[in-house]
């Protein structure tokens, strides 16, 4: 009896990221159906814009999760070079890395460290590697928005804040 081959497909990287970008335009679309234009967004006719909203590279890695309502406007107009926009862009993305470098990366070695082993850490260090560890998360992934809405910024297309109130 020979034994059937494995299967492993090889799934695109970011799957459930372009998931949820799916559902939330599908969710702006039916809202928008339903009368709510505030909230909502009108189906995009062209599948070029739809396929570069659903993908839009800056978000792509780090988020946030845009609103079709958010960002297709943005996808329609032309935007011209905006040497503010420009400069906040980079500014944005200069705090990112800093966050991420100067700050998460310097607070993993006090979160490692803790988690590693435990045991020899009394209560108060224990709660400091919590401390760390949470800390080193929140920069990372602040750091990571920042990076991505800076180079978004730069192409002249804003994106929302993600980290006003993580916790």
């Amino acid at each position: 009896s020979a034994d059937a081959p494995d299967f492993h497909p090889a799934l695109p990287l970011g799957i459930s990221f372009f998931t949820f970008e799916m559902i939330s335009y599908l969710v702006d679309v039916y809202r928008y159906a339903g009368g709510d234009t505030k909230h909502g967004a009108p189906p995009e006719t062209s599948p070029l814009r739809y396929a570069l909203y659903i993908s839009y590279y800056p978000h792509l890695v780090a988020g946030p999760i845009v609103r079709a309502s958010e960002l297709l406007p943005h996808l329609r107009s032309n935007p011209r070079f905006d040497g503010e926009k420009m400069s906040e862009g980079i500014f944005l993305m200069l705090v990112g890395v800093a966050k991420k470098i100067v700050l998460a990366d310097n607070l993993s070695p006090f979160a490692d460290a803790v988690f590693s082993n435990p045991d020899a850490y009394g209560t108060f260090g224990v709660w400091i590697g919590v401390l760390a560890y949470t800390g080193q998360i929140f920069c990372d992934f602040s750091g990571y928005t920042d990076i991505a809405r800076g180079a978004s910024l730069t192409l002249g297309y804003p994106l929302p804040e993600n980290f006003n109130y993580p916790y």
